[in-house]
C-alpha cells in the first residue's frame, strides 16, 4: 500500500519531475495547479487525491518507464474539473501540453504526458504499461478498506448534492455495476493482487445499499484471494470534506450502458459518457507485460553500471598511489649521495608517475562513462552511447564482461529500442 499522504510529497515530486526532464518548471505553474485542485466545488479531486496518487507512484517508481512524465501526468490529470464538462481530461492534457512545450520539452515527452492523462478517462483498456498503471492507481479507492470506501461514496453523493436522491442512486448503481462486470477490474498484476478482491466486495456492498443487486454477480478472477485487503483512508488537505474520495468512475469499457443525463440533461454523474460496448475478453496483457519487463531490466542495468562505475572510481585510487610512489622516488633521487648506497634512479620515479597517471585517468574516465550510461538508461536516451560503453565494459573481466553482454542482450530487443526517445538515433 502507498505511504500516507504528506504535504512534502507535492514539492518533492514536482521538483524531481522537472529535474529529471532536464527542464526548468514554468514560474508559478505549481501554484496555479494547486489552486485548481482547491476549487470549492471539488469533493474528490483535491490536493488530497493528488497526494494519494503521487504516493502510489512513488511505490511504483521501480517499474516506471518514464517516471518524470508519469509524475507530471498525475499533477495535470485532474487539473480541469467541471461538473458539467465531459472533456475534463482533454482540457487537462491540453494545459499540460502547452506548459511542457513552453518549458522546452520534446515532442515525445509531451505526447507521453498527454497520453497518460487521457488514460485516466478510463475508456477502453490500454496495452501500454504506463497507461495501465496510471489508470489503476486512479481507481485505487475502489479497493480501499470498507470504512474508507463508504466515506468515499458519501463524498460522491455530496459532490452531486444538487441531484435528486432517486436519480442519483440509479445512475450511481449503473456506474458501480459497470465496474463490477469488468474482468478483470484492474489492468495490472500489481493492483489486481492487492486490491481486486476488496474492490469487488466494496462494489457489491454499495450496490446493495443502492437497492440494485445484480442477479448474477461476477466471480472473482482466478488467482485473486477472497480475503479482504487492508486499505487506508485518504484525508483531504482542506475544505469541509473529512476525507478524499474518487470521482473518476465514468465510462468503463466493457458494459453496454451509458449514464443518463441529470439536471436538465447537462450534468452526468460521471465526468464523461463514452459509448460503451460488451466485451467478455480480458484486455491484452502481453505487450504491457513485456514493457514492464523491459523497464525493470533497464533499471537493473543502470544499477549495474553505477556499481561498476563506483568500482572503477575506487580502483583509480591505485593510480594515485603509483603517482605518489613515483613522486617520492623522484624526490629521493635528487638527494645528494652520502655513502655507498646510491639513490634510486630518476627514471624509475618517472615510470611510476607515468603508469600511475595512466591508470588514474583511464579508470576515472571509465567510471564517468558508466555513470553517464546509467543516467542515459534511466531517461531512455543515447542508446548507441550505452552500447559503446557496454563494449568497453566487456574488457573488464569478469564483472564488466557480464554486464556488457547483458547490455547487448537487453538493448538489442526491438521492444527496448522503442522505449528510447524518438529523436535518439540509437532508438531506430
Amino acid at each position: 500500500m502507498p505511504h500516507p499522504p504528506s504535504g512534502s510529497i507535492l514539492d518533492r515530486s514536482w521538483q524531481r519531475a522537472w529535474t529529471e526532464l532536464g527542464l526548468a518548471a514554468p514560474e508559478g505553474l505549481q501554484a496555479r495547479l494547486q489552486e485548481a485542485y482547491s476549487e470549492p466545488h471539488r469533493r474528490y479531486h483535491t490536493l488530497g487525491h493528488l497526494e494519494a496518487c503521487l504516493s502510489w507512484a512513488e511505490d511504483l517508481e521501480g517499474v516506471a518507464l518514464h517516471p518524470a512524465e508519469r509524475i507530471l501526468a498525475l499533477w495535470f490529470h485532474d487539473a480541469c474539473y467541471g461538473l458539467d464538462s465531459h472533456d475534463n481530461e482533454a482540457r487537462s492534457a491540453g494545459w499540460a501540453g502547452e506548459a511542457l512545450a513552453g518549458a522546452g520539452a520534446t515532442q515525445g515527452q509531451i505526447q507521453r504526458v498527454r497520453a497518460l492523462i487521457m488514460a485516466t478517462a478510463h475508456g477502453a483498456p490500454s496495452v501500454d504499461p504506463e497507461e495501465q498503471l496510471i489508470a489503476d492507481l486512479d481507481l485505487a479507492i475502489l479497493g480501499a478498506e470498507p470504512q474508507a470506501f463508504a466515506t468515499y461514496e458519501a463524498q460522491i453523493r455530496a459532490e452531486y448534492g444538487h441531484v435528486p436522491r432517486g436519480a442519483f442512486d440509479k445512475a450511481r448503481a449503473d456506474i458501480l455495476r459497470s465496474f463490477l462486470t469488468r474482468e478483470p477490474l484492474y489492468q495490472t498484476t500489481f493492483f489486481r493482487e492487492r486490491l481486486e478482491a476488496q474492490a469487488r466486495l466494496n462494489l457489491r456492498t454499495a450496490l446493495q445499499a443502492y437497492g440494485s443487486v445484480p442477479s448474477e454477480l461476477p466471480t472473482l478472477p482466478a488467482g485473486i484471494a477472497t480475503q479482504p485487503q487492508v486499505g487506508w483512508i485518504i484525508t483531504l488537505g482542506t475544505g469541509a470534506a473529512p476525507v478524499e474520495v474518487n470521482r473518476d468512475l465514468g465510462a468503463p469499457a466493457h458494459p453496454a450502458a451509458q449514464l443518463e443525463s441529470l439536471t436538465d440533461g447537462r450534468r452526468d454523474l460521471a465526468h464523461d459518457t463514452l459509448p460503451l460496448q460488451d466485451n467478455d475478453d480480458p484486455p491484452p496483457t502481453g505487450p504491457g507485460h513485456q514493457g514492464l519487463l523491459d523497464g525493470e531490466h533497464l533499471r537493473l542495468l543502470g544499477i549495474g553500471y553505477l556499481i561498476s562505475g563506483g568500482l572503477c572510481a575506487a580502483c583509480s585510487l591505485l593510480g594515485g598511489l603509483y603517482m605518489l610512489m613515483g613522486a617520492v622516488v623522484l624526490l629521493i633521487s635528487r638527494l645528494p649521495s652520502g655513502g655507498a648506497d646510491q639513490p634510486p634512479p630518476a627514471l624509475l620515479g618517472g615510470l611510476l608517475m607515468a603508469m600511475g597517471t595512466l591508470i588514474f585517468v583511464v579508470l576515472l574516465s571509465l567510471a564517468a562513462l558508466k555513470f553517464y550510461a546509467a543516467r542515459c538508461l534511466k531517461h531512455r536516451r543515447r542508446r548507441s552511447f550505452c552500447l559503446v560503453v557496454a563494449g568497453l565494459s566487456c574488457l573488464e573481466i569478469p564483472y564488466g564482461t557480464a554486464i556488457g553482454i547483458l547490455s547487448f542482450m537487453v538493448l538489442g530487443r526491438a521492444s527496448v529500442r522503442k522505449l528510447f526517445a524518438p529523436g535518439d538515433p540509437g532508438a531506430r
